[in-house]
């Protein structure tokens, strides 16, 4: 694990590309704890495809999680 990032509401971070902060780095893995929330929709860009994930669980002690490769666009 390199960094644990957490956002509060109405935080949001522009689109971009990870770096690799260790040898060997791959890929992201994005966990969402269990709360209750709104909104957050993680786009991953990759080839001239993207994905919209709606992390937002149904119910508020469920987790949700997303991995995406590293040269992924995401936001």
């Amino acid at each position: 694990m390199y960094k644990l990032l957490i956002y509060d509401e109405g935080s949001f971070f522009a689109a971009h590309r990870d770096t690799e902060k260790a040898d060997r780095m791959f890929a992201t893995l994005v966990i969402v704890l269990p709360s209750c929330s709104s909104g957050g929709e993680l786009i991953v860009r990759h080839a001239g495809r993207e994905a919209a994930l709606d992390l937002r669980p149904d119910d508020a002690g469920e987790a949700a999680f997303a991995a995406f490769y590293a040269d992924c666009v995401h936001e």
